[in-house]
């Protein structure tokens, strides 16, 4: 039941964040929050659901594991959008799509994408003493320092996001948000494995 009704969500949040009459895309951010959720909450919760093999006993301890990789995952997803909303300003703002950027404007959105990065290091640090406390021989310190390298590589691009904003050379930025969910991904799965 549970795959289901994760199902159901998912579809119905991909087909109207574009679709009409909710087009949530344009809705003044929900298109943000619509990413984030199916990218990360959802897709960790109905992964779970779909893989196991056994009915899953959904306590309160597993629940919140399943979402802690969510978040992280969810805001890489959201930052790539929120990045790529930049160059768009202008011809999303005619076309009546009011995203984030469109709502708040290029300068204040940088900080959207640098709350995100802060969120996305605070929740896989808790995530990772919370996944310790259930595999013993999860390598926390492996993993910090890990987190370290990524926070170092993410606050690069948020300089270079800050820097280039209303610039054609934030394409370079763009890209490198989309290598940082990439590389994060394949750290993190890494590290289970050390």
């Amino acid at each position: 039941v549970g795959v289901f009704v994760i199902g159901f969500i998912g579809v119905f949040l991909a087909y109207y964040y574009t679709a009409n009459p909710l087009r949530l895309s344009a809705r003044k951010g929900l298109g943000e929050l619509t990413v984030f959720l199916t990218f990360g909450p959802l897709l960790t919760l109905g992964s779970a659901f779909s893989m196991s093999n056994i009915p899953l006993d959904l306590t309160y301890e597993s629940l919140k594991i399943f979402i802690l990789v969510g978040i992280p995952l969810g805001l890489l997803t959201t930052n790539i959008l929120l990045i790529n909303q930049f160059p768009d300003y202008n011809s999303d703002k005619k076309s009546g799509k009011i995203n984030l950027v469109v709502l708040l404007g290029k300068r204040f959105s940088r900080w959207i994408y640098l709350f995100n990065l802060i969120i996305i290091f605070f929740s896989s640090f808790y995530f990772s003493k919370e996944i310790s406390k259930i595999f013993l021989y999860f390598n926390n310190t492996s993993f910090n320092i890990t987190l370290l390298f990524f926070l170092i590589y993410g606050l690069y691009i948020s300089r270079g996001l800050f820097k280039y904003y209303d610039s054609r050379s934030l394409v370079t930025y763009n890209i490198q948000t989309i290598y940082f969910q990439m590389i994060f991904c394949l750290g993190i799965l890494i590290n289970f494995f050390l």
